[in-house]
């Protein structure tokens, strides 16, 4: 456990500096570093004892059973049958994990190269403000949110293939059911964006929230869809388990941050439709948006929500790689790493007493 520790230090410690070198350079799409990062991200994923989830995934694989692969579970199916192969085989948990932690790390590489400049920047953002909630811990919906990211190039003008991209993310909700929220992206890639409807959007988002704090309460609609597989397990959250917390909490606070960086942003940069940033922040309104309309229950909003809003780890990278000085540039991402240590610091307290918090409670 201990020189876990050690290591989970020394690689945010090693990708904060060469996050600097990289900032500071200008250093743009450079391979040979990120391939270093990614073997430190896959021994700690292959030979982490804690995070969240840990312990559930290794009595799922041992739950198994050889002689019957049952896939009437509440986890997916597609996570069943790899983990029934492996069973099979009778090969031990750590063999399996240690295909997993590939798999995982292997579409961390491919979503950091396709979604951002500053590779290593945006590796150390990762580590600030999602790896110890994903990769680290809750393994499955991380899978289909790096498979997403991955296949955001097809929903762009410049590679569109809609074929592909509705194929990758059918397939990716084999592993966890959330892709399924990738299949609304193609249908809102069209809109321009200016600040005037980013400022909108964020309006909208408040008022949703609000009203749905206020007014009405979605979840008695939730009610209704008890008969529909595939919202089964929004139905057991609403009816078993409520997760209390605040309206400003972790992952509000988080996107009216972004939605200020957005703001910040120069106007030609936002507005041609079918780009990679104009994708990426559609992307992102969807999941403030989301995130107001599942708010009746802090839990549900968090981890449907964050299938989108995740990728501000690309934003805050690209937004640093827009600005042509230097000065401003670190300036910035200082800036950036002070709230993203918070938000690690917030994270590892949560993951010593067990609890997800939707809350600030220090």
């Amino acid at each position: 456990m201990f020189s876990n520790f050690l290591l989970i230090s020394f690689a945010i410690g090693l990708a904060f500096l060469f996050s600097i070198r990289e900032v500071y350079y200008n250093i743009v799409k450079e391979s040979t570093t990120l391939y270093v990062f990614i073997f430190f991200i896959f021994i700690l994923i292959a030979f982490r004892t804690r995070g969240w989830d840990v312990e559930q995934y290794y009595n799922i694989y041992y739950s198994i059973d050889i002689n019957e692969l049952s896939l009437n579970s509440w986890t997916e199916p597609g996570y069943l049958f790899a983990n029934y192969i492996f069973r099979l085989f009778d090969a031990d948990y750590f063999l399996f994990n240690l295909f997993f932690s590939l798999i995982l790390s292997i579409f961390i590489f491919y979503s950091v190269k396709l979604n951002s400049y500053y590779f290593i920047v945006s590796i150390f953002f990762l580590f600030l403000f999602y790896f110890f909630r994903g990769p680290y811990g809750q393994i499955r919906q991380a899978l289909s949110i790096l498979i997403f990211f991955y296949s955001i190039k097809y929903v762009t003008y410049e590679n569109r293939s809609l074929k592909k991209y509705f194929i990758i993310n059918v397939f990716a909700s084999l592993f966890h059911g959330v892709s399924l929220m990738a299949l609304l992206v193609p249908f809102f890639i069209g809109i321009k964006l200016n600040k005037k409807r980013i400022l909108f959007s964020l309006m909208l988002a408040s008022t949703i929230l609000l009203a749905n704090c206020l007014l009405f309460n979605i979840s008695d609609y939730i009610l209704l869809t008890q008969d529909i597989s595939v919202l089964s397990k929004i139905y057991y959250y609403v009816t078993n388990y409520h997760a209390n917390g605040s309206y400003f909490n972790p992952d509000t606070a988080r996107i009216i941050f972004i939605y200020v960086v957005l703001l910040m942003w120069p106007n030609d940069k936002l507005i041609i439709p079918g780009t990679l940033l104009h994708t990426q922040i559609i992307i992102f309104i969807l999941g403030a948006i989301s995130y107001s309309i599942l708010a009746f229950d802090f839990r549900v909003a968090s981890r449907i929500s964050s299938f989108y809003y995740l990728i501000d780890i690309f934003i805050l990278s690209n937004f640093i790689y827009s600005i042509n000085n230097r000065s401003n540039k670190l300036f910035y991402f200082c800036i950036f790493s002070f709230i993203g240590l918070i938000y690690l610091i917030y994270e590892i307290m949560m993951m010593s007493n067990s609890e997800i918090k939707y809350e600030w409670s220090f």
